[in-house]
């Protein structure tokens, strides 16, 4: 994910504005920290374009 922020060249400030969390914790979801709420990493991937689970619908 961290990857998909740079190439997009958020900075971690901005995204986690935009995914209503902490940069703190967008820094753990980036990490792949296993305390991270669901829904975060969810809202994360879902700004970057990453499909967690699947193929994306069509």
């Amino acid at each position: 994910m961290a990857r998909a922020r740079r190439e997009r060249r958020w900075t971690v400030a901005a995204l986690a504005e935009r995914a209503g969390i902490s940069p703190v914790t967008l820094r753990k979801v980036e990490k792949g920290d296993p305390t991270v709420a669901l829904g975060a990493a969810f809202e994360v991937a879902t700004l970057l374009g990453i499909h967690l689970f699947g193929a994306p619908s069509r």
